[in-house]
């Protein structure tokens, strides 16, 4: 009789523990799921921004700017996603980058506009590469994701910069396949980290 309440004690330590465990696994278990959908978020955004550098704008313009806005949003919630896993990783470079890319993306989101009669995709688009092109450095610097996502991202960078200053439909047309290209294989990435 005299055993019986250590253990006792010992089985309700021992089931309080468990729990305790549960709830820890059971919320990375909800992390790591989240990163999932956001890694699935930012490839489906890049892929949504390749198949839209074979889309005709001048067709069904409705239809078009649905493609876009979920593209946008997309590519915004990859972005976050991306930026939870490494954030720690990044130096200030990075994180002034994100900040720039994200309100870059927010501010195209959405429908076609103008806004002092220019298009807030031209004047968003600069925003947008000039936040990818800073992450994209701190990733190379840092040795972080591999090579391809951020030099296709600077690649993207430097074509849109070509096509501002020269022009032309294959530049434009390079640029966001280099642009969606480097938001896939960030999805990817932050897949294979989570």
């Amino acid at each position: 009789m005299g055993l019986e309440p250590p253990l006792a004690l010992f089985a309700q330590a021992q089931a309080q523990t468990q729990a305790l465990h549960f709830k820890h696994t059971s919320r990375e278990g909800t992390i790591l799921n989240e990163i999932k959908i956001y890694s699935s978020a930012c490839f489906l955004g890049g892929l949504l921004r390749v198949i839209s550098c074979f889309v005709d704008v001048g067709s069904a313009t409705q239809s078009i700017e649905v493609l876009y806005i979920a593209t946008d949003l997309c590519l915004i919630l990859g972005l976050i996603g991306f930026y939870s896993v490494y954030r720690a990783q990044l130096f200030w470079l990075g994180h002034l980058g994100f900040i720039i890319a994200i309100c870059g993306l927010g501010f195209i989101a959405g429908p076609e506009t103008e806004l002092f009669d220019v298009s807030v995709y031209q004047i968003g688009s600069p925003i947008i590469g000039v936040g990818v092109l800073l992450l994209s450095f701190n990733l190379i610097r840092a040795n972080l994701c591999g090579f391809v996502a951020p030099l296709a991202l600077v690649a993207s960078v430097a074509a849109g910069l070509m096509s501002m200053l020269v022009g032309g439909s294959l530049l434009i047309f390079v640029t966001g396949a280099l642009f969606g290209m480097g938001f896939m294989a960030l999805g990817v990435q932050v897949w294979r980290a989570s």
